[in-house]
């Protein structure tokens, strides 16, 4: 005898699920077609209260999209709503009638010879159900249907047909199960009669607690009363696990290897807000630390939250925006949002201020050049908030590519190259930067890397900062707030230490900072780096004997290098300092 696998606890009916919504009876709604019957493999889902099921066709919906819903706003009509106890007169399609469903589920479930329903309908084990609330669903969604205003997926029902419907689903359950003799009941035939009693009485010696609602289940393994054997059980021991969870505690709404957590990576809806990315190590909610974690938008590094979904714009040929300036304009005061910047050459300067929080992502696979012949390419302000991942600032023979008078910018995988400096901050702005590549050569003119001023902080991590000239230098301070450096090399041709309040470790340097495991290289040679004068800081084979493992990886540092290549990514394992690794 096979019992379906819903009676195993999984979402999925016995046929495999499939990816599209399949040609349907009469082309309509899954509600009217058998629930997922209809849907070829997809989920028959609805809202409840109004609204729409966002993606779904007719009501069907991909299974992953479908558990990924919230369980208090959806309702998964995985028989479709019947609209009468049994057939009168008219043919009807299975899902159609109380007597339909259960006769599609005995026949399902190898159970037809035990568990008929053709003379008379078990109404000892379906009495729960309150079946004039389900038919009358049924009747008002037959109303919307007939006045054509049920198209694609919006059909809704309220609350109470939500209760009636998932009433309905469990008494479908317990009566298959009673007849499958898995529960103690009347199946109408010796066999079931036997099977239950066999199966009542292995229960009894189980030693489970039993229980009338989950509120008489206090151990935390065992936190639910199964409407099924009247015991406490595990989540994964009840037709709908996920569910289950969600109603117990909201906070917790997945169920994994018989436990309710937070989250996994494909069922993350509970992770939102400040903690959107689901930990797989510890099925907890956390902030986002990668702009990936977010889709199409970045992240925002500084508080973990990812930048709206739909405040994702782009620039290029072809694209909405010609110029990032444009794109900049197209968001107000106090907003916040993602500029994917396609390959090309923009010759521009952007200013960012009005509280505006801003992303600039390269587009995947490109490296669009960012230049100007004005004073900076990127100039934010006191209330401005600036993210940089995968471009290159160059070319500026006016002044620095970054220059920032307050405000906060975080630079990942960006270069700053080719420029008179690569950033000058001042008036208390906040810059990290990681996996960049900062600086100018050209052959003894004064460049400077970074410079720092006045109550304002700097973090560089796994970076290539070089300077160059007589008085130019790798970092330059001047009544700095604080800065810090790891796992970086600082080099230029003048070996002055021109910020004495640095905290460097795992370095190389060109002048001598007596910290944790750092380098002094002294002068700065071009052998070290394939073409410095182009702004290609990677290392050369020389580069690469020298600085070889004097950085050290620790836990939150950058996962891969400035071209993507892998770092190491156990903490306290050396590694390449700088932003390349080779």
């Amino acid at each position: 005898m096979r019992v379906s696998t819903r009676l195993l606890g999984l979402l999925a009916i016995t046929i495999p699920w499939g990816t599209g919504c399949g040609r349907r009876i009469d082309g309509e709604h899954c509600v009217f077609t058998g629930g997922d019957r209809g849907c070829d493999g997809q989920a028959c889902v609805v809202v409840i209260g109004g609204g729409v099921v966002e993606g779904a066709s007719h009501g069907c919906l991909a299974v992953d999209e479908a558990l990924e819903l919230e369980p208090d706003r959806h309702v998964h009509l995985r028989d479709g709503v019947p609209r009468a106890w049994v057939a009168e007169g008219e043919p009807l399609l299975e899902s159609d009638t109380v007597q339909g469903v259960l006769a599609r589920r005995a026949r399902e479930d190898g159970l037809e010879e035990v568990c008929s329903v053709d003379e008379e309908l078990p109404v000892e084990i379906l009495e729960m159900m309150e079946v004039e609330v389900v038919f009358a669903a049924r009747g008002r969604l037959e109303g919307l249907r007939a006045t054509k205003r049920i198209r694609e997926e919006q059909a809704f029902v309220d609350e109470e047909e939500a209760e009636a419907l998932r009433g309905f689903y469990d008494a479908v359950d317990q009566w298959a199960l009673t007849c499958s003799g898995l529960l103690d009941g009347t199946s109408g035939s010796e066999t079931g009669t036997e099977s239950s009693s066999s199966t009542s009485a292995d229960t009894s010696s189980s030693g489970e607690a039993p229980c009338t609602s989950s509120e008489d289940c206090p151990d935390s393994a065992m936190p639910f009363c199964s409407p099924f054997s009247g015991e406490c059980v595990s989540c994964g021991e009840l037709p709908d696990p996920n569910s289950a969870c969600a109603h117990l505690d909201p906070a917790t709404p997945v169920c994994l290897r018989d436990e309710c957590v937070e989250c996994t990576p494909s069922h993350s809806v509970a992770c939102t807000g400040s903690t959107p990315v689901c930990d797989p190590l510890t099925n907890t909610c956390v902030p986002c630390t990668e702009h990936s974690q977010c889709g199409e938008a970045a992240c925002d590094m500084f508080t973990g939250w990812c930048l709206p979904e739909d405040a994702v714009v782009r620039v290029g040929p072809g694209q909405r925006f010609a110029t990032i300036g444009s794109a900049v304009a197209s968001f107000g005061p106090g907003e916040g949002g993602t500029i994917i910047i396609h390959q090309g050459d923009y010759l521009e300067s952007v200013m960012i201020d009005n509280e505006k929080r801003l992303a600039f992502l390269a587009a995947p696979g490109d490296s669009p050049n960012w230049s100007t012949s004005e004073q900076f390419q990127l100039e934010i302000w006191a209330d401005g908030t600036v993210f940089l991942d995968g471009l290159r600032l160059s070319d500026n023979s006016s002044s620095a590519a970054l220059y920032m008078t307050g405000g906060q910018a975080w630079l990942d995988r960006t270069s700053l190259v080719n420029n008179i400096h690569g950033a000058y901050i001042v008036g208390g702005a906040e810059l990290m930067i990681r996996n960049c590549f900062v600086g100018s050569f050209f052959g003894g003119v004064n460049r400077s890397a970074l410079r720092v001023y006045s109550t304002s902080s700097a973090t560089i991590v796994s970076s290539t900062l070089i300077g160059d000239g007589p008085a130019g230098t790798s970092l330059y301070c001047d009544n700095p707030f604080s800065v810090t450096a790891r796992n970086s090399i600082m080099v230029s041709a003048n070996v002055t230490n021109y910020c004495p309040i640095v905290d460097v470790s795992n370095s190389v340097t060109s002048v001598d900072v007596p910290d944790t495991g750092n380098l002094q290289v002294g002068a700065l040679s071009t052998a070290w780096f394939t073409n410095i004068a182009s702004g290609n800081f990677h290392l050369s084979p020389s580069g690469q004997s020298a600085f070889a493992y004097i950085a050290q990886w620790q836990l939150g540092d950058p996962t891969t290098d400035i071209d993507g290549d892998p770092r190491p990514t156990t903490h306290g394992t050396p590694d390449f300092p700088g932003a390349d690794v080779p």
